[in-house]
């Protein structure tokens, strides 16, 4: 059988079984929903280039001291130069 062309009649991976997921979690929210409060397909959908292209929020200074921290918590020696300056709140080059 060419698998190429099985594909194209029915699609497998990761991309499918993420749409089945949503199905049952929409399904599931759908059920315990309060009236005028009908969510979405999409809302359960990933969006994985949206995640991508999102920052975290934190500032780089917090996120790098917060790194160090459980970097030398764990027994850590010799951290990154680089990230002890940005802990710092100091700019690369």
């Amino acid at each position: 059988m060419n698998w190429e062309a099985y594909y194209r009649i029915d699609p497998w991976g990761e991309e499918r079984a993420d749409i089945r997921s949503a199905i049952i979690a929409y399904t599931f929210a759908l059920a315990h929903s309060k009236r005028g409060r009908k969510p979405k397909l999409v809302d359960f959908m990933p969006n994985y280039e949206r995640v991508e292209n999102r920052r975290s929020g934190m500032p780089d200074k917090q996120f790098a001291a917060n790194l160090l921290k459980i970097f030398k918590h764990y027994g850590g020696k010799d951290p990154n130069p680089k990230l002890e300056a940005l802990a710092r709140g100091e700019r690369l080059k």
